[in-house]
């Protein structure tokens, strides 16, 4: 199969960099969207900022290729219209070649290492630059087989799709169900009447060094009422005894963000043994009073969460301390309805895994199908 140099194939155009003072929230005349890495990455209505369309600006379109230069480095974009700033760079081709295979072509194995081992650790800071794309190259074969790959790979990008959006779904059917069975009617109380015990996390920062083998739970850990398990840090045996020399956690407790995205909470899994990473606590209920998954939704519930917003009157963020913690009131229901509710909680968990699993191994298979197609 031909191989090409990239740079014989495409060209890159840097961004544009408006003074921040120029930069406005709400569309007006006269000026255009400004997009950075974070539309792409984060939600494209999340952080929307104009600046006066001078005439000067670099500008894409919807359906132009751009990649990242700064922290997500090497990271395609695509799918929105406006100028764009000096963190990004739009590619331009120069050479007959079929926009989705160029598009696959900078996810693939090959591009990212490639770009990764001639940035070195200056990456993330300084960029890339088109003279480290020299050397660069990408196979071209024909038209047809770039459409029939590219073909392939949306297809598996479809099937990751949806099961994601499986996954992401879950947690409101969870969510929505609990709603349904307790949203009225039960008795008022305490958390700290269901639970024998509350315990905040060790107020000192996890030491992530030697032989990392024990789960820290951190607040970027806990999500939509599950373990995210994709940037987990772990610690040492020592860490690990030192930060559970007070209180050790175990299997069914919660733990519950109460700064930073405050009102997220799980159950910890069976089969590890966690330690409390920093602004984190957790809850250990009465199993003869209430099941833990319905502890569970009850803190991360919208009765709850409203509660917790107004006792962080007055603060730039929400959070919770402990004597708070221990004061929120929640409505308990009789145990065979919780338990009710904790089967089903457990099937909808069962499920859950089930498509992380399959979701897996279809990002296995698209890694394993740009190598095979792009080396």
């Amino acid at each position: 199969m031909e191989q090409m140099k990239l740079l014989d194939v495409c060209d890159f155009r840097g961004g544009s960099q408006p003074p921040k003072e120029e930069w406005i929230s709400e569309e007006r005349p006269g000026y255009v969207r400004m997009l950075q890495i974070r539309d792409f990455t984060q939600g494209s209505e999340k952080f929307v900022q104009f600046v006066p369309d001078t005439g000067k600006l670099r500008k894409c379109g919807k359906d132009d290729l751009l990649l990242c230069r700064y922290g997500y480095i090497g990271q395609v974009v695509t799918g929105l219209e406006g100028a764009y700033n000096v963190a990004l760079v739009k590619v331009e081709r120069k050479h007959p070649i079929y926009q989705p295979y160029l598009m696959y072509y900078f996810q693939s194995p090959y591009f990212r290492n490639y770009l990764l081992s001639n940035t070195g650790a200056r990456a993330t800071i300084a960029g890339f630059n088109m003279n480290e794309l020299h050397n660069a190259l990408i196979p071209i074969p024909s038209e047809a087989i770039q459409q029939k790959i590219a073909a392939r790979l949306i297809q598996v990008d479809h099937l990751i799709s949806e099961r994601q959006a499986q996954i992401e779904a879950f947690p409101q059917l969870l969510k929505a169900h609990f709603h349904r069975l307790f949203a009225e009617g039960g008795q008022l109380v305490r958390v700290q009447d269901l639970c024998s015990h509350i315990v905040d996390c060790p107020h000192s920062t996890p030491k992530y060094d030697g032989d990392l083998k024990y789960p820290a739970i951190r607040t970027t850990d806990i999500k939509d009422g599950y373990i995210d398990w994709s940037q987990m840090k772990y610690v040492s045996e020592a860490e690990y005894e030192k930060r559970t020399a007070r209180f050790t956690p175990q299997a069914g407790d919660i733990v519950y963000s109460r700064e930073g995205t405050c009102g997220n909470a799980a159950l910890l899994p069976e089969g590890q043994s966690f330690c409390l990473g920093q602004r984190v606590m957790l809850f250990r209920p009465h199993r003869e009073l209430c099941v833990p998954e319905y502890l569970l939704h009850c803190l991360i519930s919208e009765q709850v969460w409203q509660q917790v917003c107004r006792r962080s009157v007055g603060s730039i963020v929400p959070h919770l301390n402990m004597r708070d913690a221990k004061n929120l009131m929640i409505r308990l229901h009789p145990l065979p309805k919780q338990e009710s509710f904790a089967h089903f909680a457990r099937q909808i968990a069962d499920a859950r895994q089930t498509a992380i699993a399959a979701l897996t191994e279809l990002e296995e298979l698209k890694t394993s199908l740009l190598k095979d197609y792009y080396g």
